[in-house]
């Protein structure tokens, strides 16, 4: 009987040894099929595994976080003593992307509204803004960003399109920026914080098409609290942003302490 255990001891070696020749058969295949698709000869491919994923996880992060160039801080004059417009006052912006409804929001009903989809649509380049209820019918330029990081602020007289958001009309915040007044007196958004929900707001674009908004809320913030994740969110409609210096006005500085802050939603194109 000692022969025959021999015997099934040694089939079952065998058969041992086949499943593992199997095996290795089947890990070398799959290495040698990963190689092929791997970039580079003699590359580790775990290494390349893992610098695939990195790779992969960055280019999306960075396309997320790039929709919308936002600058650093966002200057205006404040009072006095600059000639070229621009003061040493920043509000400065925060990183982070939040949904429209994160801030303070005033509904124009307090009740629920049908919801609409909008599709992307590319708009002219806004050229006058028209507010009728407090008295703004002014030339609109395009403004973007310093290189010290800074948004520029359009001359006296005049309202700056930040050109590298939305233009009026397209799906995401469409930011107008103006002074609130100089040395000569009132300027293009001195009574901003006048408006409120309802009032409307129009911008004309280079086509002479109309685009009209509705004031949905106003907001006064210290300008150390700019809430920036509210004024360029990703916003899935066309809506606005109306910016402004005010409240008190500090003379040791020649500052104005605060911003006024106008958000709207789109109505309608038209008059």
């Amino acid at each position: 009987m000692k022969p025959a255990i021999e015997s099934t001891r040694s089939g079952k070696a065998r058969r041992g040894l086949d499943r593992a020749a199997a095996l290795l058969f089947v890990v070398a295949a799959v290495m040698a099929a990963v190689a092929l698709w791997a970039p580079g000869s003699g590359q580790n491919v775990v290494e390349w595994l893992l610098r695939s994923h990195t790779t992969s996880t960055t280019t999306t992060t960075e396309s997320l976080a790039g929709k919308t160039p936002r600058p650093e801080s966002l200057l205006g004059w404040d009072g006095g003593g600059i000639e070229d417009g621009i003061s040493g006052s920043s509000l400065t912006a925060r990183d982070g992307w939040m949904g429209a409804g994160d801030g303070p929001q005033v509904g124009l009903g307090g009740s629920p509204q049908t919801v609409t989809t909008y599709k992307p649509i590319d708009m002219p380049p806004p050229v006058r803004i028209v507010i009728d209820v407090i008295g703004v019918d002014a030339k609109v330029v395009p403004v973007g960003i310093l290189p010290s990081g800074a948004m520029e602020v359009p001359t006296f007289g005049l309202a700056g399109w930040y050109k590298l958001g939305a233009a009026p009309g397209e799906l995401g915040p469409a930011v107008v920026v103006a002074h609130v007044d100089s040395r000569s007196g009132p300027d293009v958004f001195y009574r901003l914080k006048e408006l409120a929900p309802g009032d409307e707001v129009r911008t004309v674009g280079e086509d002479g098409l109309v685009t009209v908004f509705a004031v949905q809320n106003v907001e006064q913030e210290r300008k150390a609290d700019l809430p920036v994740h509210r004024i360029w969110d990703e916003t899935p409609e066309p809506t606005i942003r109306l910016i402004t210096c005010g409240g008190q006005f500090d003379y040791s500085t020649r500052h104005y302490k605060d911003n006024i802050i106008v958000y709207g939603t789109f109505l309608r194109t038209g008059t």
